[in-house]
């Protein structure tokens, strides 16, 4: 786990940008596992990336805004729906999976957010600021969950 610390403006964004290939680099090489990412699509490289704004579509369901990370056409098969209920339990998000995700607290949004995130089981996870607008003790929860979840899947990605 690494973290990126630095004031307001100071470029943390630009570099998760830079790394997840929504910024192409003026110069330089982005390299991670020994490959250089700098001429691969955001889709082709092995992370996920969450902002600090949830990027989940209010006009969908809890469960199609999750899916959606894994299935583009949202799919409601068997194996699509146990897969989201085994990470909406994960995170503790208790909420009936038709639900608008737009009828949530902005702690149950940006749980589903995380929930898409990680059922992509990339292996490189970038967070920008995602715990900001959660209260202290649902950040501390949220956090743990996330750390704990993360290194179960790494465990499974070898």
């Amino acid at each position: 786990m690494v973290g990126v610390v630095g004031r307001s403006g100071s470029g943390k964004s630009t570099l998760l940008n830079l790394i997840a290939g929504f910024i192409k680099p003026q110069s330089g090489k982005i390299i991670y596992k020994n490959l250089i990412l700098n001429n691969l699509e955001p889709a082709q490289r092995d992370l996920s990336i969450l902002f600090q704004s949830f990027n989940n579509f209010d006009h969908l369901t809890i469960f199609e805004n999750v899916i959606l990370g894994i299935d583009p056409q949202m799919k409601k098969t068997s194996t699509n729906l146990k897969i989201v209920r085994d990470i909406l339990k994960k995170l503790s998000i208790n909420i009936d999976i038709n639900t608008q995700v737009n009828l949530l607290s902005g702690g149950e949004q940006q749980r589903v957010s995380i929930a898409r995130c990680l059922i992509r089981k990339k292996s490189l996870l970038l967070l920008d600021e995602p715990f900001n607008s959660l209260d202290p003790g649902l950040r501390k929860n949220l956090y743990n969950d996330v750390v704990s979840m993360t290194k179960r899947l790494l465990i499974n990605l070898h």
